[in-house]
């Protein structure tokens, strides 16, 4: 749903599963990815730890987080919610969405 929001909006989006298929696609097309949109909660590597992870490689990418839960219950179930800074609590709408990927992108547009 997230990336046919932002296609129809104009944005390229590589479409992962899970953060190993992630982090394939930053090895494979590093330098086209800006912005990393992830869910929080997520099987073996969660939405956080991936970040930290595209960002230890790639520190010019950018995170926003997305989840169903309210940042007090994530944190509430060990989430390091100290490391998300842009986030959307779902639901939200398709426009929230593409203002909250134009303001994070925004100041990387010469």
């Amino acid at each position: 749903m997230l990336a046919m929001v932002l296609r129809r909006r104009g944005y390229s989006v590589f479409d992962a599963t899970s953060g190993a298929e992630a982090l394939e696609a930053l090895a494979a097309h590093r330098q086209e990815i800006r912005l990393l949109v992830t869910d929080i909660v997520m099987p073996r590597l969660n939405g956080i730890e991936l970040a930290v992870e595209v960002q230890r490689q790639a520190p010019e990418i950018k995170a926003l987080f997305v989840s169903g839960y309210a940042l007090r219950n994530l944190a509430s179930q060990g989430f390091a919610v100290e490391r998300i800074g842009a986030f959307l609590e779902k639901p939200f709408t398709p426009d929230v969405l593409a203002a909250r990927v134009q303001e994070l992108l925004a100041p990387l547009v010469p």
